[in-house]
Parts: C-alpha cells; sequence; structure tokens
C-alpha cells in the first residue's frame, strides 16, 4: 500500500487457496508462479492441509481461518496466522486485488 496525497493506493494481491484436497497441489504451483514479495495468501478449507508444503514454508506469513486452524492444531509452524472471518474481511478490504486459486 502506498499513499498518494490522502489517497491510500492498495498494490497488494490476496490469494484465496480454497481448493479441493486433490487439487491444491496444481493450486499451489500457480500460486507460486503468480506470487510476489508483498503479497498475501490465505489457505482455506482443505487447502489449510497443506501449511506444510514447501512454497508455503518460503512464504513470511501465511493465513488460516480459525475454523480451518482447526484441522491443523496439531501442527506448528511459525508462519501461521490463524484468522476471524473479521479479520479475513479487513484483509480482503486492504487488497487492491483478490485471486481465489481452486
Amino acid at each position: 500500500m502506498y499513499y498518494i496525497g490522502k489517497e491510500t493506493i492498495m498494490s497488494k494481491t490476496l490469494y484465496f487457496v480454497q481448493s479441493p484436497f486433490s487439487a491444491t497441489e496444481q493450486a499451489l504451483s500457480k500460486l507460486q508462479n503468480l506470487y510476489q514479495s508483498g503479497d498475501d495468501v490465505v489457505l482455506m478449507g482443505d487447502a489449510a492441509l497443506y501449511i506444510q508444503h514447501t512454497f508455503i514454508q518460503q512464504l513470511a506469513c501465511v493465513f488460516v481461518l480459525e475454523q480451518d486452524a482447526e484441522n491443523i492444531a496439531a501442527i506448528h509452524s511459525s508462519n501461521l496466522e490463524t484468522i476471524s472471518y473479521a479479520r479475513f474481511a479487513e484483509l480482503c478490504l486492504n487488497h487492491s486485488r483478490c485471486i481465489s486459486l481452486k
């Protein structure tokens, strides 16, 4: 995000990885090609089970909804941040683009 006068210009992309488990590997491959420094990623549903994927582990922070985090409670990842639906809405509003990978 950057500022021009009093206007806030958002420049980052928010990626939602919300694919079924069997398609998540392919979705993460697409993400790896699209991702740029400063972008954010939310793993949703079955995709949250891929929190230990090599590419995901290289990211500074990965968001997972609280409800989805229950499925990965035994996995401790230093870059994982669980978020509420309210925080998820804030993330969406703070990005100029939101892209869903299924």
